[in-house]
């Protein structure tokens, strides 16, 4: 009788064990992905107004109110999100900055996590 006691207690630390270790990793999967899928939003902005810069003459790339204006795209931060022309593309933002300098546009994008990517562009002709 007492060996099936010890061997269920056994059971029931090994099931304790593994369930805790098992939870960790899922937590832990989740939050990695969750971060990751926040800094492809990042990346996909800065990306997107990198490509449209580059194409766009100098002359069609300006600052705005505190929004980037490239051609006929006006790129803002409106509370916590990241608009092109008012349909939001990114959301979760905490910081939106560009400005131009000497023919330099700099553009940092910051999500509400911390992670932050910026760019430089030479667009002077």
């Amino acid at each position: 009788m007492i060996e099936v006691i010890v061997a269920g207690a056994l059971l029931v630390v090994v099931g304790l064990l593994l369930y805790v270790f098992l939870g960790q990793g899922l937590r832990l999967y989740s939050e990695e992905t969750e971060s990751a899928a926040a800094q492809h939003d990042l990346r996909v902005v800065l990306s997107e107004i990198t490509n449209k810069a580059r194409v766009t003459s100098p002359d069609d790339i300006a600052m705005s109110n505190g929004s980037l204006v490239i051609d006929n795209l006006t790129y803002a931060l409106s509370g916590d999100e990241v608009t092109r022309n008012g349909a939001v593309i990114a959301d979760d933002i905490a910081l939106f900055s560009a400005s131009i300098t000497d023919g330099l546009l700099e553009v940092t994008i910051r999500n509400s996590e911390g992670s932050e990517i910026s760019t430089s562009l030479f667009i002077a002709q």
